[in-house]
């Protein structure tokens, strides 16, 4: 960098804080728009998994009962 005119170290450096306010802009944006709205969808189907897995190791105690 220190070899080029100051000129393109200017438009290099506004450059990359363009290009970096713009990388967090849509981190933001995706951060709301996205991951807030599926939270509610992710919690459903955390909630449901477990469930899932608690009636799944009713049923193998039970089936264990039997065979005893």
């Amino acid at each position: 960098m220190e070899y080029l005119p100051e000129s393109v170290n200017s438009y290099i450096n506004k450059t990359w804080e363009e290009g970096r306010d713009v990388a967090y802009d849509l981190y933001d944006d995706i951060k709301e728009e996205v991951l807030s709205k599926s939270d509610a969808h992710v919690d459903a189907l955390t909630n449901m998994m477990e469930k899932f897995f608690e009636r799944a190791n009713e049923i193998h105690s039970s089936i264990k009962t039997v065979r005893e």
